[in-house]
């Protein structure tokens, strides 16, 4: 959402000023060693910083009569409803400092924000805020105390789930994405978080902070996926949990699982099954790991396999003897028998064929 607008009386209101902003900083310094400052993160429709801001924070910040959870939005706008301020909570019931821009003089076509003496009104999560006001909500252009502005909102929240992902075929080495389809129901902008797991620790991507999205008739995407390792051995199918919770009420979303089938044909036309032109050691997965993890490799002919262990100083701390194994590819599952946490090197060797791979112990 696009919150830029511009004035017909920009022109007139223009005029020059000099930002002294001492004052402000050594009270924002105070206060941070007080443990209230905490800096926000950008999202889409931020104001336009300019050379000129008040700051304002809230120490008693509620939504729907609960202190106001970690990632809500506070925005701020001037008379004219220009977005001139924004911060994402940090600290449950608290915002701030929030810095609120002023028009700057150097920009005659842009009216990025407020002017000396305008009141500013604020929204919490999309909703209008009431303040409850220690400081006047006043924006001033000179140096000033940062104004301790408190405030409250209510909404109805509402989740509407459209399409749920489905179960997807693939083969080693895709990447696997599923879709969440859903629409914001209610009359807020709810903010959602996405967790997603994976039953045998193949490699996810899904988004790591917050996922905002306005109140309105238009449906959300979020999308996650699945690295499907080089090597798998056999026909195989990783069943993923996901849930998808809205920060404000977590009994606002949706969960469930969805599988990735892997299948593996290597018959030809002429029934003859194909055997592999090279020797190759795979990276184990999931690494890191704890207490067990595999390691994929593949043998071009058959050879007897030994699998050694080594520390970061070289020394080694295990020794399988894997006997004599058939050509074509093959996962192991190792587990470490003293070691402790830190990075260790496994080694394969197969008659002529020797490599050497990295991986991660975490106790």
């Amino acid at each position: 959402m696009e919150y830029r607008l511009k004035r017909a009386t920009t022109a007139n209101r223009k005029h020059p000023r000099i930002a002294t902003l001492a004052c402000s900083c050594a009270i924002a310094f105070a206060l941070f060693g007080a443990g209230l400052f905490t800096a926000s993160s950008a999202q889409a429709g931020d104001p336009i910083p300019t050379p000129v801001w008040t700051d304002f924070f809230g120490t008693v910040v509620e939504f729907n009569g609960q202190p106001v959870p970690v990632g809500s939005l506070v925005e701020a706008f001037d008379p004219q409803g220009v977005l001139c301020g924004k911060f994402v909570v940090a600290t449950a019931g608290k915002y701030g400092f929030m810095p609120t821009y002023g028009d700057d003089s150097r920009t005659p076509g842009v009216d990025e924000g407020a002017e000396s003496g305008d009141e500013i009104t604020f929204t919490l999560n999309g909703r209008p805020g009431t303040i409850s006001s220690i400081s006047d909500p006043i924006w001033v252009s000179g140096p000033a105390s940062p104004k301790l502005v408190n405030i409250f909102a209510t909404g109805a929240l509402g989740f509407e789930s459209i399409q749920l992902p489905s179960d997807k075929f693939a083969a080693p080495l895709d990447t696997v994405s599923f879709d969440i389809v859903f629409r914001n129901s209610g009359d807020v902008t709810d903010f959602y978080k996405l967790e997603v797991t994976s039953n045998l620790g193949w490699e996810l991507i899904f988004p790591a902070d917050f996922i905002y999205v306005p109140a309105g008739l238009t449906s959300s995407t979020v999308t996650f996926s699945v690295v499907v390792p080089p090597f798998v051995l056999g026909n195989v199918s990783d069943q993923l949990s996901f849930s998808l919770t809205s920060g404000l009420d977590s009994n606002n979303g949706v969960s469930g699982v969805v599988n990735a089938l892997v299948l593996i044909t290597d018959v030809g036309d002429d029934d003859e099954v194909a055997l592999p032109a090279t020797f190759d050691l795979g990276q184990n997965y999931p690494n890191p790991f704890n207490p067990t993890t595999k390691i994929p490799f593949t043998l071009r002919v058959s050879s007897e396999v030994t699998l050694s262990v080594y520390n970061v100083l070289g020394q080694k701390v295990d020794a399988l003897n894997l006997g004599v194994m058939s050509s074509g590819a093959h996962t192991i599952e190792y587990q470490p028998s003293t070691q402790s946490s830190g990075v260790y090197f496994y080694k394969i060797v197969a008659g002529d064929f020797t490599a050497t791979r990295r991986m991660i112990l975490l106790k």
